[in-house]
């Protein structure tokens, strides 16, 4: 740029203030971003968003819309007398799980053991707010004041089965608990073994005993289920305010702020497990990474409430060592500026990043939800905008006179030589920053790609932070550094070894041997070094670099969907301990472990309407119903009854299914119909239900509604779906023989064996008359299975989108076709060595390596992208061919390269102590990433610069589209 250009330009007219005010700027910037952050903080903006059941699912899908119209549905319809009043069906989600085995081997059902268990469940009934979350009994009425007694016992608790107790206060009292004699004992276990050699007992029992109690005898293991009831006082269903009524059955079991209380904490005193709340970080460990044992047993216990509880706790608890993080990149930026002062404002300039972006990402973008998962950025930013910081301050000492510089005649020219000097700083760093930035943001953006709301937003969020962290490089970093030289005592040693240096293009820097580096002394000698000729190293560190990265692309290509339920807690948490042996050590699980499903005739939909995809559990939308569904019509009637008796036995032998060989579970589908045909024979009404009048028909299923009950006791309310006195639709539901922790690649077969059920079902005759097009099947694991689906679309399309981004950035960065050739080429082996490096581990595409594969696309490029560009800016002082071009790109760019990597890589390894499995794998993926990024970037991108980059003109992209555009200009004139 000529000096009138220059004059003129924005960035010369900035830096020329910063230049000659630098404290003004440095406080305007300071100022201004205080009272942002100040903003931030006084509105709220910076607060967590209560999760929800609905954050990680997609409302896109036909699985969440059904669901979601079958659950307007329900909470719309007319209840009944038998139905008007709390807790009288059992509650979603809020199941309580105990599981015991023996330590040497023995059999578990022993009268001491069977002793130890029920007073360890009777912590729970015996709760003094048990009575206002239990199941009330079907032949209790709400105005009978039993207190507990009005409770239900769980006839799926091994305390029951054994015990038989017939009403709570008995399972309290004080000799509630006794010692069973042996004879009891025996024939109540006998009995279990005998009825587990049968399908149907293996239905019913077998969640009771371990997978080897028919080889072996007797069973090792035995667990119990606890089911609580709902809706709770105070609501009218299970859906009306669910988020509120969750909360209500958190804070019973155990808190929902991640403290510990209720029954959990009850458990905990009698376990003598310290909950570590008052450790300098608070429950680290996790009061459940403890070892329970009593009575020669080896005691666990879950629950959905108490799950999501320990979730935040760890969560809360893992993130405190962001503060060593800040401390560990503090100390680098220090060690590397060698100033106090600048390490203190560069690292509450990275931080400050944070509340910065929640303006934008809440107060521009309106998206609300923010949760823990977001503030994972923060050990993101912390390397990216270091390694900025590191951009700008090494350009700036690169640009420093020589020693045996005159000094300035006057204050005036010392001034404008700061200036020119601050110019040429902040034209390097904005071009090399920009790029990086740039290209790391958009890799982010492309998370925005995925169907997961969680991991879009999270996407959005981490690239306006590397946008905002940009702007504070440019825009606050430069006054720092004057500022800090001219009164916080900053010398910047001189810096000889740039490329003013070098007389020729084919010369070496020359400089004193004692301001030698590192690069200097040891990586430039090495890469060039040669035998005959030939780059020995270099051509060494391109061939075993490429043969490892097609080894790790090969195994990269291998990596495959989840084969189990994703794994949350550390292998020794109580409750991952729990979940893993209910999957894997039981004959089959417990009723509620198997995947529950409703099918519906006529709810046709779901209306949106001013749904918002960032509140989820708000405004789902409206139902929408088949006006042309009649069920009053014979072929209606005979439709459903067909239907109920046809998922009884249709077939499913998928793997999802195993050891069964039908959709459904013996003995578990719940069909209204059949029972009210028989009812209106019992009553003396008639044995021809076909015959009643349309209004007789619908009197008398309204009546029966109203009147009988299931053989649970629950209600047929939310199957007759009448709503303000219409009959609206019908359903029946049945539990399916797929278990609810099912990994992933079985449940999209057994899925396939659900539509292929219901298209069985419209093919009937009576389909013909009556309206089946509105029959849909709905269950909460299918939306589940879809959002583990848009894990795998979101990690694919992000790479998608990344990898060619990326590839344009390098190109324009380095205006050269061979070079952005290979730099994409080292991005790519980069990413795909991570990949391989996690076949290699064994672990899936899950949600953390589905947010990691676009994270390391951003974090690969950046080093490649920084040396590329020095290598070409070796134009700039006469530097044409590769050699020298390699030398100055390495003197001038791998001390900060290594020094970004540092600081990214010890940001990243504050998150290995981490208790959640999510955070110990981004912190091995974040570092995997690193090393294999400084090492492909420095030895093979490098190595092939030096052994066969570009000289002179050639493959430049200029040139070429001026020779394109003359020859098109050329042939429109011909």
């Amino acid at each position: 740029m000529d000096d009138d250009m220059k004059a003129k330009s924005i960035t010369w007219k900035l830096t020329g203030y910063m230049a000659r005010k630098p404290v003004s700027s440095f406080s305007c910037c300071c100022g201004f971003i205080i009272v942002l952050v100040v903003i931030v903080v006084a509105s709220g903006l910076a607060g967590i968003t209560t999760p929800s059941t609905y954050d990680w699912t997609i409302a896109s899908t036909e699985e969440s819309k059904n669901l979601d119209a079958y659950d307007d549905a329900t909470d719309q319809v007319d209840l009944p007398a038998n139905l008007q009043g709390t807790r009288r069906e059992r509650a979603n989600m809020a199941d309580v799980w105990y599981l015991y085995k023996s330590d040497d081997g023995t059999e578990i059902f022993t009268p001491a053991r069977l002793q130890e268990i029920c007073v360890i469940e009777r912590i729970l009934i015996a709760n003094e707010d048990f009575m206002n979350f239990c199941k009330i009994r079907p032949e209790v009425d709400d105005w009978e004041p039993l207190g507990v007694d009005s409770c239900e016992i769980p006839d799926s608790s091994v305390v029951q089965i054994f015990y038989n107790f017939t009403l709570p206060s008995d399972f309290i009292a004080d000799d509630g608990c006794r010692l069973l004699s042996d004879a009891e004992v025996r024939a109540k276990a006998d009995e279990l073994y005998a009825a587990v050699e049968t399908e149907e007992g293996i239905a019913a029992f077998g969640y009771l005993l371990d997978k080897d109690t028919l080889e072996r005898g007797y069973s090792t293991r035995t667990q119990s289920q606890w089911y609580l009831g709902g809706p709770l006082e105070g609501y009218n269903t299970q859906l009306d305010d669910s988020s509120d009524q969750f909360a209500d059955y958190q804070n019973f079991l155990a808190a929902d702020d991640g403290s510990v209380g209720g029954v959990e904490k009850e458990l905990f005193e009698y376990f003598d497990i310290d909950s570590n709340e008052d450790n300098f970080f608070p429950y680290y460990p996790s009061p459940y990474r403890s070892d329970v044992e009593e009575e020669g047993m080896e005691i666990l216990w879950t629950s959905i409430p108490m799950r999501e509880n320990e979730f935040v706790r760890l969560v809360e608890a893992d993130l405190f060592f962001s503060i060593f993080s800040i401390i560990f990149v503090f100390g680098w930026i220090r060690f590397h500026l060698g100033n106090t002062f600048m390490a203190i404002i560069g690292i509450l300039q990275i931080v400050a990043s944070i509340p910065l972006t929640l303006l934008v990402y809440r107060g521009i973008y309106q998206i609300p939800f923010f949760q823990q998962l977001h503030a994972l950025t923060l050990f993101i930013i912390l390397g990216v905008g270091a390694d900025d910081i590191f951009v700008f301050v090494d350009g700036w000492k690169q640009g420093a006179p020589p020693a045996d510089t005159p000094p300035p005649e006057d204050e005036e020219a010392a001034t404008e030589a700061i200036h020119e000097r601050l110019y040429r700083t902040y034209v390097h760093t904005r071009e090399a920053v920009f790029n990086t930035s740039f290209t790391t943001a958009f890799a982010f953006i492309a998370t925005g790609a995925s169907p997961l709301m969680p991991i879009s937003t999270f996407g959005y969020f981490a690239a306006t932070c590397i946008v905002i962290n940009y702007v504070l490089v440019m825009t606050l970093t430069p006054p720092t550094v004057i500022v800090a030289e001219k009164h916080f005592g900053m010398a910047w040693p001189c810096c000889k070894k740039t490329g003013a240096d070098v007389e020729s293009s084919e010369g070496s820097a020359e400089s004193d041997e004692d301001e030698e580096t590192i690069v200097d002394k040891y990586y430039i000698p090495l890469m060039k070094s040669e035998i005959k000729g030939v780059p020995v190293f270099s051509v060494t560190c391109i061939v075993t670099l490429f043969a490892v990265a097609i080894f790790l692309l090969t195994r990269g290509l291998m990596l495959e969907p989840p084969e189990e339920q994703e794994q949350w807690f550390p292998p020794d948490h109580i409750m991952q301990r729990a979940e893993n042996s209910a999957v894997d050590d039981y004959i089959s699980g417990g009723e509620d472990t198997y995947t529950h499903i409703d099918v519906t005739i006529g709810v046709s939909g779901i209306d949106r309407g001013n749904f918002n995809v960032y509140i989820p559990a708000d405004n789902r939308g409206d139902a929408e119903f088949d006006e042309n569904f009649n069920f009053y019509e014979e072929q209606c009637q005979r439709m459903l009854l067909r239907a109920c008796d046809d998922i009884q036995t249709f077939s499913c032998t998928e793997d999802g299914c195993a050891p069964l060989t039908t959709l459904a579970r013996p003995d578990t589908t719940e069909c209204f119909i059949g029972h009210f045909h028989q009812w209106l024979a019992d009553e003396g009404i008639t044995t021809d239900p076909y015959s009643l009048s349309e209004a007789d028909f619908y009197a008398q299923l309204t009546t029966f509604r109203e009147t009988q009950t299931k053989e649970d006791g629950e209600s047929w309310a939310y199957d007759i779906g009448i709503i303000d006195g219409v009959l609206k639709f019908v359903s029946f539901s049945f539990t399916s023989s797929m278990e609810m922790l099912a990994p992933y690649d079985e449940k999209g077969p057994v899925l396939d064996r659900m539509e292929d059920f219901l298209d069985h079902v419209k093919s009937y005759e009576e389909c013909d008359v009556c309206s089946c097009g509105s029959i849909m099947q709905t269950s909460g694991i299918w939306t589940w299975y879809r959002s583990e689906e848009g894990l795998l679309i979101g990690f694919y399309n992000g790479l998608a989108i990344s990898f060619p981004v990326a590839f344009i950035v390098l190109l324009f960065s380095t205006g050269n076709i061979l070079l952005a050739l290979y730099a994409i080429m080292t991005v790519f082996f980069i990413v795909f060595g991570v990949l391989g490096f996690v076949q290699l581990l064994g672990w899936p595409i899950g949600v953390s390596e589905s947010v990691a594969g676009i994270i390391i696309v951003g974090f690969s490029v950046d080093y490649t992208v920084h040396l590329g560009h020095m290598y070409m800016q070796g134009d700039k002082h006469d530097f044409f061919e590769r050699a020298a071009r390699f030398e100055y790109a390495s003197k001038t760019m791998v001390a900060t390269v290594v020094a970004g990597a540092v600081t990214t890589l010890g940001a990243g390894v504050f998150l290995f102590p981490a208790q959640l499995i999510f955070f110990v794998k981004m912190a091995i993926l974040i570092c995997t990433t690193i090393i294999l990024s400084w090492i492909y970037s420095l030895f093979f991108f490098m190595g092939l610069l030096y052994v066969a980059g570009p000289q002179y003109d050639s493959f430049k992209v200029m040139p070429a589209f001026k020779w394109c555009y003359e020859k098109i200009k050329g042939d429109k004139a011909d």
